[in-house]
Order: structure tokens, then sequence, then C-alpha cells
């Protein structure tokens, strides 16, 4: 029996070593949920050093919890103009995040707890020679309940997902609930609404008398023509380019692809767009309408047969140019558009 107690004794010593590893690794992973819980109680988004990140983030084996992270350079010398808006949106959609969870009450929004992260490369340059980022800014998720790797080891692709989409805080907004699998409402300032309202009534008040007495003139203007075809044309040009989308959304007037210093008009989702191809697509459709107009109603005013025919021809190569422009740009946003 000596040898089998004292291989029992054996088992029992390195079940309990075992035990007290985990012990100690869970104690050190439930300290880095608890120290992101206390940062996050005082700022929304998190700014973490290089040490930080390490400790918190990289040095504990696991992770219950998920980790949207923002890399800057926000250092004039660095020259990233896209960094403080960037970093700006993060932020806020940070608080509104926060925000959406204190309703709940001590309660996650999401599956898990989500914490927002901040790294700016002059406090943390070896997080970015470890993650291979050439350009900046980069939103990044780092995976819940995945094996952390070691200070010393280069990071998978499989580790965390890149988010590739528009500099704009609503595809941020998309990211971070796709990953999140939580809902919330961006909090948006309203106080240059009210600020425009009281300006907007105080001349309205001040105006009043003037208009008043004014009245006559002023009709016989408004029952002008020119002005309600301006009006009509101006009302269809809003509606077609999405200009209510717009409201509601505050989506990018266009985008600049910061690697390549490209300008963006169209976004390459079929979802969402840029301001400034709605307004593009308007005009075309405007252009076809004025079009078809003169040649129905002022081509029959030219008496000249070969001048009349000439018009004619040129207003339909102009429709049809229009038309190809319009027809090209619905199918970049829908590769099944008229196929």
């Amino acid at each position: 029996r000596g040898p089998e107690t004292s291989l029992a004794m054996t088992k029992l010593v390195a079940l309990a070593l075992v035990g007290l590893l985990g012990c100690g690794l869970a104690a050190k992973d439930d300290k880095s949920l608890a120290t992101l819980r206390s940062l996050s109680s005082r700022q929304s988004a998190i700014r973490l050093t290089q040490d930080s990140f390490y400790s918190l983030l990289l040095s504990p084996k696991t992770r219950d919890f998920g980790v949207f992270v923002v890399f800057t350079a926000s250092e004039k010398k660095y020259g990233c103009k896209h960094c403080p808006d960037f970093e700006a949106d993060f932020s806020l959609l940070a608080k509104s995040y926060a925000s959406a969870e204190r309703e709940l009450k001590g309660d996650s929004l999401g599956a898990l707890p989500m914490f927002f992260v901040t790294v700016d490369f002059a406090s943390a340059p070896t997080i970015f020679s470890k993650f291979g980022f050439k350009s900046v800014p980069v939103l990044i998720y780092l995976t819940p309940k995945e094996a952390i790797l070691g200070v010393e080891t280069q990071p998978e692709i499989g580790e965390y997902e890149v988010f590739s989409g528009a500099l704009d805080i609503e595809s941020l907004k998309a990211f971070v609930e796709a990953h999140s699998k939580a809902k919330f409402d961006i909090l948006r300032s309203v106080f240059w609404v009210y600020v425009v309202l009281v300006l907007f009534s105080v001349v309205l008040v001040a105006a009043a008398p003037s208009l008043i007495n004014n009245l006559p003139v002023i009709m016989r203007h408004v029952r002008a023509k020119p002005i309600w075809m301006l009006v009509c044309a101006a009302a269809y040009v809003c509606s077609i380019s999405g200009f209510v989308y717009d409201i509601i959304r505050s989506p990018q007037m266009y985008h600049v692809n910061p690697a390549r210093r490209e300008v963006v008009l169209f976004h390459p989702s079929n979802g969402q767009q840029f301001v400034v191809e709605g307004f593009i697509v308007g005009f075309l459709n405007i252009a076809c309408s004025i079009v078809v107009i003169a040649l129905v109603r002022f081509t029959s005013m030219i008496q000249n047969p070969n001048t009349r025919t000439q018009v004619g021809f040129t207003c339909v190569l102009f429709f049809s140019l229009f038309f190809y422009w319009i027809i090209s740009f619905y199918r970049v946003k829908n590769r099944w558009y008229m196929r």
C-alpha cells in the first residue's frame, strides 16, 4: 500500500496546486475586470498607456468581456487629420453605450460587459508594433472568452476583428452593435437646435410689423411662377437625395481614404450613403427632367427645321448621358440593379 498511498498523495497535491494556480489566474482576471469597471465609471472611453494595456488586456489568460479599442496618433507631428474626429465619435459612442447601460440599473446592455478603450501612439508605440498597424485611426474589437496572448507573442488576426467601414459615427455604431449584440441610441446635443429656434423666433417677432405692412407686395412675389418652379425643383432634389435620411442619421459629407488619400463620394454599403452622393443623384435627376422639358416644350418653338433637329438630338444625347450616370451609380450601390 505504500506506493499506492504515495501516488494518491501526489495526485492530491498536484490537483491542489492546479486549483491554487487557477484561483490565482481567475483572481487576476477578475482584478482586470474590476479595474476596467472602475475606470469606465469615470470616463466612458478609457485611455490606456502601454503598461496598462498589457496588464489589463494582454496579460490575463482569459477575458469574459469585450473591448473596443481605437488606435490613434493625436499629436500634430504625426499628421493624422482624421484622428481627432474619429476619437471624438468613438468617445460619443462610449458615452451613449454607458448611458443606455445605466438605464438598466446594473445589468449589461449586451450579452457580456463591453469596454471602450483608446490608445495613442505616443504613449504606446510597442502596442502598435505588436498588432502590426501601419496607419491610423484603427478600430478593433478584442473578442471575449479567448486565451490572451503573452507579452512576447505576436497576436494573430483571429484574436481580434478590425473595423473596415466608413469613418462616420453611424458606421462605428453599426460595428459596435454587431459585436456587442446590443442596441442603443447616440446621445446628440440639442443645444444648437434650441439656439436656432430662439433666434428664429426673435427674428420673426422683430420682422412681423414689416411683414404685415408689406403683405400685398409679398403675396405678389409669392404667386410668381418662377419661384414655385425653384421651390418644386429644390423639394424634388431634397426628397430624391435622401435629405430626411441625412437629417436623421447625420452621415459624413464624403469620405477620405486615409491610406491612399482618395476622396470617396459613394458609400460602399447599399444601406447607407454620404450626403454628397445623394445630391449628385438628385441633381442628375433634375438634369434629366430639364432636358425632357426642353425637348417637349421649347424645341417645338424653333422655326428652322435643321436647328430644331439639332437641338432635339442634343437633348436626347444629354438625357441618355445623365440617365446612364444615374443607372451606373445605382449599380455601384446595388449590383443586381437592372441586371
